[in-house]
């Protein structure tokens, strides 16, 4: 609310529209040209709010917490990975999607032995086999999860609101650790849902 920066610079890539090679990132892959892919015909519409703040103060919002999404690709092999959770806020919810090295796909969910949440020198509050996350998922979102996602949810485990939500500054050496039965090498993308703390300058 205090942010008087009023231009934003955008900037957009296209991928290509298809190509002979088989890709993950193409609409059309593997296919044999027979012209130009072209974007001309592509748009994108930008579109900007803005909001007047109230003009009773008590009406603001909580000034004191920032909700953040960041997203991390964290390299593996091994048949084993491990992401160290940077010490920021209060951790509400990790999601991990697991790409294989060869393909660049998600893997399998049954491809998932164990998900574990772990800090200091041992102590793991969190250890599930991949169905038990299948399972929990299906629980808390009323579905099963998409492909090669697995998703640990701290104020939703055990139907026990905010009961696993730990402040990341007071716990060292906070990581989350999986292990696959096949896929040797791949890359993770972690995305942190958390808390913040806003502090005056």
């Amino acid at each position: 609310m205090q942010n008087q920066a009023i231009d934003v610079g955008i900037t957009c890539n296209f991928n290509a529209l298809q190509t002979t090679a088989a890709s993950n990132d193409v609409p059309w892959s593997g296919v044999v040209l027979t012209g130009t892919p072209t974007l001309a015909d592509c748009y994108v519409n930008i579109e900007r709010e803005l909001y007047n703040l109230p003009n009773d103060s008590k009406s603001y919002p909580n000034m004191m917490w920032a909700h953040q999404i960041i997203e991390f690709v964290s390299p593996f092999t091994g048949k084993f990975s491990r992401f160290s959770i940077p010490r920021a806020g209060l951790l509400l919810r990790v999601i991990l999607i697991t790409l294989d090295a060869a393909s660049g796909a998600a893997v399998e969910n049954t491809d998932i032995l164990n998900l574990a949440y772990i800090y200091g020198s041992n102590e793991t509050p969190i250890s599930r086999p991949g169905w038990a996350l299948n399972m929990e998922f299906l629980q808390d979102y009323n579905r099963m999860p998409p492909k090669g996602v697995v998703v640990l949810d701290f104020y939703k485990f055990g139907d026990n609101g905010l009961k696993l939500v730990k402040s990341t500054e007071d716990l060292a050496n906070l990581r989350v650790e999986t292990t696959f039965s096949s896929t040797a090498t791949g890359s993770q993308r972690i995305i942190l849902d958390r808390l913040i703390p806003v502090s005056a300058r």
